[in-house]
């Protein structure tokens, strides 16, 4: 392996002519690497290790830097599926390139429909192979549908490869600082993110990553009791993960929560049924807490101590989500004793409201009215 070869993979397999000669390779080195195979030529300046095909080196034979989705996707950001090749052009370049070989044209390759190009100026880091993540999210922001963007915006926050200063700034750029109201970091899936999209275009009060006493985290709450989970193939395929998630909802019931599972293909391609179905749950009321739910305790972990009282209570059984069994019971009265004043009691009407002679109406004497009749007299 020549000095060539091991400073390309230090520097990640692809690299720019002065980055490999400020890391001691001289052009002469370069040369001879390439002539032995040990080093691939992409274009002028540009070098990579043999048979890569990567996205990076394909970008760059095109005559641009890899961006957009094509920039996010080795970093395991959650995007929806784009098969393109994004590539960040100069707009003084005349000549593009087939990204399969530099010796066809782009045009003359049947205009492919698989490269995307995006002419923008000089950037500020003309010898690295990638675009920075910041101008990659900027990117994405003007070239995909506002959901797809969301998607890609709350994954990157997720991953902490963003911080919602960097992203505001990069949205800026482009004019869109508007998408940063739609923005949540909780977010763990792009799942999570189109689900919550769309019911929030109905007006209904989505969460997400919603901690549950007993139960952990859960995707998404709609209203008070309504919990949405949302299944991907590759997390909950196996034996330990399906029983799991069975007990999880069991315990939800339990606790009178409202389960509904939704799965990868149904969010991506059969979105409308679920949507259905979710908003008929919501126009019946069955996503808030009901009578029957507030007589038995269920929406206390939700509501939390309102008065003294109830305070005295949660400090007695802090799990106040959980029914209590009579025991439990006779101790909390006994804790609720020295609180007999609150503010839910029955209090006494002051004087002033107080009524200090019978009222007379138009047909005669006030009901319960001391004053002698007729007959009386």
């Amino acid at each position: 392996m020549t000095d060539s070869t091991q400073a390309l993979l230090h520097l990640g397999g692809v690299a720019h002519g002065r980055t490999l000669r400020a890391a001691g390779v001289s052009q002469k080195d370069l040369e001879r690497a390439c002539l032995a195979g040990g080093v691939h030529r992409i274009r002028s300046g540009w070098y990579c290790l043999p048979h890569d095909e990567s996205d990076t080196v394909r970008a760059l034979r095109v005559g641009g830097r890899v961006t957009c989705v094509s920039r996010l996707a080795p970093l395991q950001v959650w995007l929806v599926p784009d098969g393109r090749l994004h590539v960040d052009v100069n707009g003084t370049r005349a000549l593009l390139r087939s990204p399969a070989d530099r010796a066809h044209p782009l045009a003359s390759w049947g205009r492919q429909p698989s490269v995307v190009t995006h002419w923008r100026g000089p950037v500020n880091n003309p010898t690295d192979p990638r675009e920075l993540i910041d101008d990659a999210a900027a990117c994405l922001a003007g070239c995909m549908p506002r959901d797809a963007a969301v998607v890609a915006f709350d994954s990157l926050l997720n991953l902490q490869l963003l911080t919602t200063d960097r992203l505001a700034w990069a949205l800026a750029g482009v004019h869109r600082e508007w998408m940063l109201g739609l923005v949540d970091a909780g977010c763990a899936s792009g799942l999570e993110t189109l689900a919550r999209l769309h019911l929030r275009g109905h007006n209904l009060r989505v969460r997400s990553q919603v901690q549950i006493a007993g139960v952990g985290r859960v995707d998404l709450a709609v209203g008070d009791r309504l919990v949405l989970e949302l299944d991907s193939r590759a997390h909950h395929t196996d034996q330990d993960a399906y029983e799991r998630d069975r007990a999880r909802d069991l315990e939800l019931v339990w606790r009178g929560y409202l389960v509904v599972r939704v799965t990868y293909l149904q969010v991506m391609t059969r979105w409308a049924s679920v949507e259905r179905a979710i908003l008929e749950i919501t126009r019946r009321g069955e996503h808030r807490w009901q009578r029957t739910h507030i007589r038995a305790g269920l929406d206390r972990a939700k509501r939390g101590p309102t008065c003294r009282k109830t305070a005295a209570v949660s400090a007695a059984h802090p799990d106040t989500g959980a029914r209590r069994s009579p025991l439990q019971k006779i101790d909390s009265q006994a804790a609720m004793a020295p609180w007999s004043g609150c503010r839910w009691r029955a209090r006494p009407r002051p004087r002033c409201q107080r009524r200090t002679r019978p009222r007379e109406g138009r047909g005669g004497p006030a009901r319960g009215s001391l004053r002698a009749g007729p007959a009386a007299a």
